[in-house]
């Protein structure tokens, strides 16, 4: 039976499964570094060494390669602080070419040779220029990937109407679909600007009690 260790590589992120790979004293917090398709990374632990079906295995499963030594921590911080600077460039940039677009966020990968930038945008973008500009600029490996503006939520946190942060920044892992049909269920007035998030999209805590008012 496969004994894996989840982790997630930002906070209140997905959860992977990794196979444990002998450590089998891992607890939650620790943190490792595995070997993913796309490299190296540090990941923090959130579910300890368990067993799991071998039903549930999907496809190759990757190795926790050992726990994060002191240096490795120190070399993850290093490039998540150059991670600011890699952005402030990032918007100038689009500025300058007149990109429709909007940069959310940065991220390098454990050694610093990919640099991941998260953007919106309500068109398809031509960034092909913009791509090979950054990557002359910072010499690493640059890759684009839009997102929606849920996501865009997650990423850049906030407050949301009853006055608390964020559910999808503070233990919202995975989106759920929502419907306006949730909202009717509970009565709720179907005007857009009581029902919306700061995302713009229908609030997430209407599927919390969705079950309950079909009940009723």
């Amino acid at each position: 039976m496969p004994i894996v260790v989840g982790v997630q590589f930002e906070a209140v992120g997905k959860v992977y499964d990794f196979n444990a790979n002998g450590y089998f004293d891992l607890t939650n917090k620790d943190y490792v570094v595995v070997d993913t398709s796309k490299g190296v990374e540090v990941a923090q632990v959130v579910n300890p060494p368990h067993v799991i079906d071998p039903a549930q295995v999907v496809g190759e499963m990757k190795n926790v390669l050992r726990k994060a030594s002191a240096w490795d921590m120190i070399q993850r911080d290093l490039w998540k602080k150059k991670e600011q600077e890699a952005l402030a460039l990032c918007r100038n940039k689009v500025r300058e070419y007149n990109l429709q677009m909007k940069v959310i966020r940065c991220d390098y990968n454990f050694s610093g040779g990919r640099l991941l930038i998260y953007f919106s945008s309500d068109d398809r973008v031509d960034f092909r220029i913009l791509v090979r500009d950054l990557a002359k600029i910072f010499r690493t490996r640059i890759e684009m990937r839009q997102i929606g503006v849920r996501d865009e939520a997650k990423l850049l946190n906030g407050v949301g109407k009853c006055g608390r942060q964020l559910c999808c920044t503070s233990w919202l892992r995975e989106f759920t679909p929502v419907s306006i049909r949730m909202a009717k269920n509970q009565q709720l007035p179907l005007n857009p600007d009581e029902i919306s998030g700061v995302c713009g999209r229908l609030l997430c805590c209407f599927s919390y009690e969705d079950l309950y008012y079909k009940e009723q």
